[in-house]
């Protein structure tokens, strides 16, 4: 719709060849909806043939997406955030009518736990079924594509159990795996010893993948992923996470260590913090229970240079997969708004 009030007297109104009115003609809608170069330089005229003729280039100061998209699909949207971020601002100390929204909603797990629930029901419900079944298929993938000798197909019921294998090496932790079978009862662990056989541990260990060897993309090409080898569970945790329980509208936005000892590109030394060499990881979770609803590891440096708006790129990658429609507030330190 166009301001009769905002049209000067020598420009009428007129209609396209469809018959629908054009769009524009805002040239006194006010200084902060026409460029700066624009305002500087006072509102421009279009002769009076050549808008009845159709030729006249008018600008179209609307948001991207404004006429197919009225509303968006999410709380955050990209392109208001970069068009807000080139637009000049008239900062002012008086506000009138001012509308504050209320906060309430807090975080609510959707299943029931009771006192009898068991961590083997807690594990189940963050590490889904899908996720198993992504590392029983592309583990079968990788063996058969590396040739591996005597090479049996893993089933979903060995990949559980080799994951609680791993969990109880984790408790009770020796110098040598091979240990764990060892005919001395003084080191063997009968749990771990009649689950699995040594060589079947082995092999599985020696073939265990998580994404697709044959898809993901090589080092060389220009959409590496340097995640790529864990992609598939970061997708499917983060998915989880969110839907297992009632996203409240306190959220907090930080960075986050996991210790790493080890050779990595991707290891960072953060001396200041009490975990100092490991990844780094952005974290959005609760304000209030410190439940963790979504995660990005910082991968380092893009083509050896500094990447730009690095805080803000964070807050709007973490802030997507809100729930719509949702009121949230999302709080972060002053690194996002560099």
């Amino acid at each position: 719709m166009v301001n009769i009030g905002s049209i000067p007297q020598d420009v009428t109104m007129v209609e396209s060849q469809a018959g629908t009115p054009l769009r524009a003609l805002e040239r006194q809608a006010g200084p902060s909806s026409l460029p700066l170069d624009e305002r500087q330089a006072g509102p421009s005229s279009l002769p009076l043939n050549e808008v009845q003729a159709g030729t006249a280039s008018i600008p179209n100061n609307s948001l991207p997406g404004e006429q197919n998209h009225p509303e968006p699909k999410s709380v955050f949207c990209r392109d208001t955030f970069s068009q807000l971020q080139n637009k000049a601002r008239n900062w002012s100390f008086t506000a009138e009518n001012i509308n504050w929204p209320s906060f309430h909603r807090e975080m609510q797990v959707k299943k029931l736990y009771t006192n009898r629930s068991q961590p083997l029901d807690y594990f189940i419900d963050y590490f889904p079924e899908d996720l198993i079944d992504v590392i029983v298929e592309n583990t079968n993938i990788y063996a058969h594509h590396k040739n591996a000798k005597s090479w049996k197909n893993v089933t979903k019921e060995e990949i559980k159990a080799y994951f609680g294998m791993i969990i109880l090496m984790s408790i009770n932790p020796l110098s040598d795996i091979t240990t764990y079978w060892s005919t001395d009862e003084f080191y063997r662990n009968p749990v771990i010893s009649k689950t699995m056989p040594i060589k079947r541990f082995k092999k599985i260990t020696q073939n265990f993948h998580i994404s697709n060897i044959i898809t993901e993309a090589s080092q060389n090409t220009p959409n590496y992923d340097k995640l790529s080898k864990i992609r598939p569970a970061i997708e499917v945790l983060n998915k989880t996470f969110e839907e297992n329980v009632r996203v409240s509208e306190f959220n907090s936005i930080d960075e986050c260590m996991i210790r790493f000892k080890g050779r990595s590109h991707m290891k960072q030394y953060m001396p200041k913090k009490p975990i100092k060499r490991g990844y780094k990881c952005w974290v959005r979770a609760d304000s209030r229970t410190g439940y963790m609803y979504e995660f990005q590891f910082y991968t380092g440096r893009i083509d050896n240079g500094t990447e730009e708006n690095l805080g803000a790129r964070i807050v709007m990658d973490l802030c997507e997969s809100l729930p719509v429609p949702l009121c949230a507030a999302p709080c972060f330190y002053n690194f996002h708004t560099q």
